[in-house]
């Protein structure tokens, strides 16, 4: 199997080609139909020397072994992202944005397994809203209701990964004439 190509080689080609036949349609009639502005800038094409620059100045301490402090304390925070309802995918050494209301956060992933316990979350809600709705508690319905729409927000997305939808069929493009 080939190795793949970085994706700056490829532009960088793709570059060189289109200034190429700008050049020779300078220099040449025939080649002035082909000629047309590069798509790829030249900005587009240095990416691999703007990687080696930042990895020069970056401080050493960043690529030496880990202390064995550091190290438990990383496995340690992937342990306290498990929740109620399945796994909170915020990255490491972040902290919590929505104070542990898990329901709330676009990054819980919700385990299959707990569906029964997210549709009593939602029953929960439902009625807790009613009750806020009867004492006049329209702050609490107003927070509520959000809690609510993520939850079954977080449900339907359960249950399009459950059905195991597959691949999204676009069909066969339709080339149409100039």
């Amino acid at each position: 199997m080939r190795e793949r190509r970085s994706r700056f080689d490829v532009m960088g080609q793709v570059r060189t080609f289109y200034l190429d036949i700008a050049e020779w349609a300078t220099e040449d009639a025939f080649w002035a139909a082909w000629a047309a502005p590069c798509p790829v800038r030249r900005g587009d094409t240095d990416g691999t020397s703007r990687s080696k620059q930042r990895r020069a100045i970056r401080p050493a301490a960043e690529y030496r072994e880990p202390t064995d402090a550091e190290w438990l304390e990383f496995q340690q925070h992937f342990e306290l992202r498990k929740v109620e309802l399945g796994t909170c995918a915020r990255p490491y050494g972040s902290p919590c944005r929505h104070e542990h209301s898990c329901i709330r956060c676009p990054l819980l992933r919700v385990d299959h397994n707990q569906r029964p316990r997210l549709v009593e979350i939602i029953r929960n809600l439902a009625d807790r809203i009613t009750e806020a709705k009867r004492n006049g508690w329209l702050g609490e319905v107003q927070g509520l209701q959000v809690s609510l729409n993520e939850a079954q927000t977080k449900l339907v997305s359960l249950d399009r990964r459950a059905a195991g939808s597959g691949p999204t069929l676009l069909g066969i493009p339709i080339i149409r004439g100039t």
